[in-house]
């Protein structure tokens, strides 16, 4: 057996665990959701798991790292509009996909623990775009932006309003260009 294969075989059970653990997220509160619930759905023996991860909240944060990764990738390949930010918009559509489990997970404790790794993958992604795009930007700015980026979206999660995916971006890109500027 060469490196490549043994690799390609790592790949494939750390995706299957990464998207176990996705789709129960999107079933099952963090707190109810087992080793053994993400193996089953893995079709992953629970040996194999712990050969990838110490436990769940590691593979939860592979989750995020990996999801950090393919934000960024995107962010750079994608082209900006003019007064636009290609990671605002991701997030928005990101959350109208999965509106029900941002929802619960601020109903939540260890949904709100989830969410604030979350933020902070976006902050990250954020502040990578603004660099690739030479658009200065403080830390101040940045968290303030984000800020009243979470609250908009979920002033408009709470509403239950449906299909305003591109009001709530149009209004985003115009609140931010207040806060960070039109570089």
């Amino acid at each position: 057996m060469t490196d490549k294969t043994e690799d390609r075989r790592i790949r494939r059970t750390r995706e299957s665990l990464r998207l176990a653990m996705v789709g129960l997220l999107h079933e099952t509160n963090w707190d109810d959701i087992s080793i053994q619930m993400i193996c089953d759905r893995a079709d992953v023996a629970r040996s194999s798991f712990y050969v990838h991860f110490d436990n769940k909240i590691a593979l939860l944060d592979h989750v995020f790292v990996s999801r950090e990764d393919e934000i960024k990738d995107l962010v750079t390949q994608e082209r900006r509009a003019e007064g636009e930010f290609v990671t605002l918009s991701w997030l928005v559509d990101h959350i109208s996909e999965s509106r029900e489990l941002y929802y619960y997970a601020n109903c939540s404790i260890s949904g709100q623990v989830i969410l604030s790794r979350f933020k902070s993958v976006m902050r990250d992604v954020f502040r990578h775009e603004l660099d690739d795009a030479k658009i200065s930007a403080s830390d101040d700015q940045i968290d303030f932006t984000l800020g009243g980026v979470f609250a908009l979206i979920q002033q408009w999660i709470d509403s239950g309003a449906p299909n305003l995916e591109e009001q709530l971006k149009t209004r985003m890109f115009e609140l931010t260009h207040r806060v960070i500027g039109r570089n």
